[in-house]
């Protein structure tokens, strides 16, 4: 068995060893936001920058819907070479579905933990707690389906070690904030207990379980550069996982 934060992944593959291929593309996105040396520009608000990163998922979350199985949903670069960027909230690529992320495009994570929070979990997402699971009360910021994948020589950023977003406000502490008072035995939380000190932050990419209970599987990550993750980068707990550099 195979081990990627904590996910086993299956090592006896079958498969005959070859490097993976581009899907045929079933629809283009192009990049929609500029950006500078922090990050997407995305208005002058946090509201804004929720907005816009709402509107960007719904159009990339249906693109991924109703693409053709054995495609993909490719995001590349916009109107003018200035525009580079995306800007999303968790997202779900269907089964048999792959996203491709161009050179040069690069795809930032939502500031905002409310968006990755996860109803009923009883975890607050973007806190530490004690007992808390390793990602407990997050969405990952992708998750992968059977016979998935993402693909390109694009980049994804978690934005990691940027203010986060608060109750529609930017505020200082980042997600790599969270690291310090885990370490510090969630000293600045209200519930004080000898149990261990976790936090909730969303992985970039993450697979699991079928709602019936089964592994998922043929997942691939093909070329992608993943920068600035909250916490864990890649969780894939499937069947038959390919990597490609």
């Amino acid at each position: 068995m195979l081990m990627f934060d904590g996910y086993a992944a299956q090592a006896q593959d079958s498969r005959p060893l070859a490097l993976p291929k581009f899907k045929p593309v079933c629809a283009t996105i192009e990049a929609p936001l500029r950006t500078n040396a922090e990050g997407p520009l995305a208005g002058n608000s946090a509201q804004q920058e929720n907005q816009e990163s709402r509107r960007e998922t719904q159009l990339i979350q249906k693109a991924l819907h109703d693409c053709e199985k054995g495609h993909a949903v490719q995001l590349t670069l916009g109107t003018t070479s200035a525009h580079t960027a995306f800007l999303i909230d968790p997202i779900t690529i269907p089964s048999h579905v792959s996203l491709i992320i161009d050179g040069g495009v690069t795809v930032f994570a939502s500031r905002s933990p409310y968006k990755y929070r996860v109803e009923g979990s009883g975890y607050r997402c973007g806190r530490v707690g004690h007992d808390y699971p390793v990602f407990g009360g997050c969405k990952p910021l992708v998750t992968l389906k059977s016979h998935s994948g993402v693909y390109g020589y694009g980049v994804l950023d978690g934005q990691a070690h940027r203010g986060l977003i608060r109750k529609g406000q930017f505020v200082s502490d980042t997600w790599w904030d969270l690291l310090l008072d885990k370490k510090n035995g969630c000293k600045n939380t209200e519930v004080k207990a000898k149990e261990g000190c976790e936090q909730a932050s969303p992985p970039m990419i993450y697979s699991g379980l079928t709602a019936q209970g089964q592994l998922e599987k043929d997942l691939t990550l093909y070329k992608i550069t993943i920068r600035n993750p909250p916490f864990h980068t890649v969780m894939l707990g499937g069947a038959g996982v390919t990597y490609g550099g």
